[in-house]
C-alpha cells in the first residue's frame, strides 16, 4: 500500500537541543567528575524511554530524572550537582535538525504528532519553515504517548486509511509501537545506533526518509 501521508514526532527527530550532552559532561568535569559522552548519550536515552514525561515537566520532574540519570553513570547526586544540571539545561533551547531540509523532498503532505505544550505550533513556525498540514500535540488533544488514541486522533479526517500513513519518531515506547498500534507504518530515525537490535524499518538521517517512503508505495 503506498504512502499518502509522513508524521513526524517533534524533540529529538525535528527539533533538537545539539549541545546537550556535552553540556551535561562539562557540568560533570566542572564538578570533578568525569563521564564519557557516550555513555551519558545511551544511559540518557535509556532512561527517557523508562521515565514516564508528564505533558507540563516541572523542576522535580527534572530533579527526579538527573538524579536517576547521574546514578546510571556511578556518580552521586549532590544538591549542588543537581541544582547545576538544572541551571544549566534549562537555558538550552531547541534548534532545527540539521537534516530537517529534506522534509522539503517530500512529495505528501506531512504533519506532526508530539507530546508537547501549547508553544508547538509557534515553535515549528519559527525554527521549522516548512507548512505541516496538521499538528496534533498532547496539549490540544487531552492525551499523550505512548498512548495510540493521540495517533488516532491524527488520522481523524484524514483522506486516506492509516495503513497509507507513515510515522517517523525516535523512541521505541513513545513513538514506534503506538504508531503500529494505531494502524501506522513506523520508522525509527536512529541517528546514533542506539537501538542495534531494532529490525524494522529504520534511518539514521531524515535525508533518508523521502526514499523509504518512495519504497513503500
Amino acid at each position: 500500500m503506498r504512502c499518502r501521508y509522513v508524521f513526524f514526532d517533534v524533540a529529538d527527530t525535528l527539533l533538537v537541543k545539539p549541545d546537550l550532552i556535552d553540556t551535561l559532561v562539562r557540568i560533570f568535569a566542572d564538578c570533578g567528575e568525569e563521564a564519557d559522552p557516550a555513555l551519558v548519550r545511551r544511559n540518557h536515552k535509556t532512561l527517557s524511554e523508562c521515565t514516564p514525561f508528564p505533558v507540563r515537566t516541572s523542576p522535580e520532574f527534572y530533579d527526579r530524572f538527573n538524579r536517576e540519570l547521574l546514578f546510571s553513570l556511578g556518580i552521586i547526586p549532590t544538591a549542588e550537582l543537581l541544582s547545576a544540571v538544572y541551571e544549566r539545561l534549562r537555558r538550552l533551547r531547541w534548534r532545527a535538525a540539521g537534516d530537517v531540509s529534506a522534509l522539503d523532498s517530500l512529495t505528501v503532505p506531512i504533519g506532526v504528532i508530539s507530546n508537547f505544550d501549547g508553544t508547538l505550533p509557534e515553535l515549528l513556525r519559527t525554527l521549522v519553515p516548512i507548512p505541516f498540514a496538521k499538528i496534533v500535540s498532547s496539549h490540544q488533544a487531552g492525551t499523550a504517548k505512548p498512548s495510540p488514541e493521540l495517533f488516532r486522533i491524527a488520522l481523524d479526517g484524514l483522506d486516506c486509511s492509516a495503513g497509507e500513513v507513515a510515522y517517523v519518531g525516535d523512541s521505541l515506547k513513545l513513538d514506534i509501537v503506538p504508531a503500529e498500534s494505531a494502524g501506522m507504518t513506523a520508522v525509527l530515525i536512529d541517528r546514533h545506533d542506539l537501538f542495534s537490535n531494532y529490525r524494522g524499518p529504520k534511518v539514521t538521517t531524515l535525508f533518508e526518509v523521502p526514499k523509504l517512503i518512495t519504497l513503500m508505495k
